[in-house]
């Protein structure tokens, strides 16, 4: 916390602004002036039209396509075989680890709880999906989902992973295996194990999103504002770190091992930690702060939200107040054809001038 004379809110927002010290963020929002914050909360209870993901589909295939026959071409191999990867399971029990797909087989297919699959794409064929599905009673098996978007796939169901080397087509040229390598696939035929040139080309090209992309991360945003929202309330409320943590994943209808990453829920003292970890039981003590870093996924794609709340003290709410402000002058300074990397250099000039006017730091920006 700090204190100047003057009062930072006023000199930091001018004068038509009025913070006072409420404790709800409503309150302070609106002196603020965060009109696209509230508009956000509004309209994550109002339902909107959305775009259909599936009517997206075929065109984000037939660019991967298009993509990976030139990643082919850079590392002269003639197919491409995408892994979903392997769960792990911990030391000496019988339980596994939450399994994360491989990030390159969740972009050609919409599936991120099944392990060893495989997508094929071989340039002027159709991409196949090789699908296990093990005869299991232990555990539910891997259940394939039945949408339309398996319209762009030659599908096959194997209950053997060694089943699926057959399917892979290995034998008709340079085949480069992507993805996290097993011992058992040695003699299987891949000429290549995660070759440079073209993991660069295919990583490279990720940077541009396609309009089916777009739409499962806009809609990953929206699950996600919903549990910012249920959190915000629960921390104003007096719940813990942890009860604020439980209301977001409630609100986002996730569980955690389904979040895209574990989430930051810190109070006071906590939010200066990059990347705190822990979530406190008690609820009791000063409320001063809370920080929020937490997202969800749709198909894989996945938003990535931070927020910081006040509890009510005047000060910091209008330091939070006019770093949104400068947050979103940044946001509209995005377009087409400008240079990353000079955003970059004017948000240091900005959070470094508005430091100064705040007066936590002495010498200017």
């Amino acid at each position: 916390r700090f204190r100047s004379r003057g009062g930072c809110a006023t000199r930091i927002l001018g004068l038509r602004c009025r913070v006072t010290p409420a404790g709800t963020v409503s309150e302070w929002r609106q002196s603020a002036g965060l009109g696209k914050i509230a508009r956000l909360i509004h309209a994550n209870r109002v339902p909107t039209m959305m775009p259909d993901l599936d009517s997206l589909f075929a065109a984000h295939v037939a660019e991967l396509r298009r993509r990976a026959d030139d990643a082919l071409r850079a590392g002269g191999c003639d197919g491409l075989v995408a892994y979903s990867g392997r769960a792990r399971y911990t030391f000496l029990d019988d339980r596994p680890y939450p399994f994360v797909v491989n990030p390159h087989f969740k972009h050609w297919v919409p599936v991120t709880d099944a392990p060893d699959c495989f997508v094929v794409h071989v340039p002027g064929a159709q991409a196949r999906l090789v699908y296990f599905q093990p005869a299991d009673y232990w555990h539910r098996p891997p259940q394939l989902p039945g949408d339309a978007w398996q319209q762009a796939y030659d599908i096959h169901v194997v209950r053997d992973v060694a089943a699926a080397r057959e399917l892979l087509g290995l034998g008709r040229g340079r085949f480069a295996f992507i993805g996290e390598w097993q011992p058992e696939f040695e003699d299987w035929g891949f000429a290549a194990v995660n070759p440079q040139a073209v993991i660069a080309h295919l990583h490279h090209a990720r940077a541009v999103k396609t309009p089916y992309e777009l739409a499962c991360m806009r809609q990953a945003s929206r699950l996600a504002a919903r549990g910012h929202v249920a959190a915000r309330d629960a921390f104003l409320a007096g719940a813990s770190e942890y009860d604020a943590h439980m209301a977001y994943c409630a609100a986002a209808g996730v569980r955690e091992e389904e979040l895209p990453y574990g989430n930051i829920v810190a109070f006071n003292e906590g939010g200066a930690v990059l990347h705190y970890q822990h979530l406190e039981r008690g609820s009791g003590g000063p409320r001063r702060s809370f920080l929020i870093d937490a997202g969800a996924q749709v198909r894989g794609y996945a938003s990535d939200i931070t927020r910081t709340w006040s509890g009510g003290d005047a000060e910091f709410t209008g330091l939070v107040a006019a770093m949104d402000a400068l947050q979103q002058r940044l946001c509209a300074g995005i377009v087409a054809g400008r240079d990353y990397r000079d955003v970059h250099l004017e948000a240091h000039r900005e959070i470094g001038a508005l430091l100064h006017s705040a007066g936590v730091l002495r010498c200017d920006a």
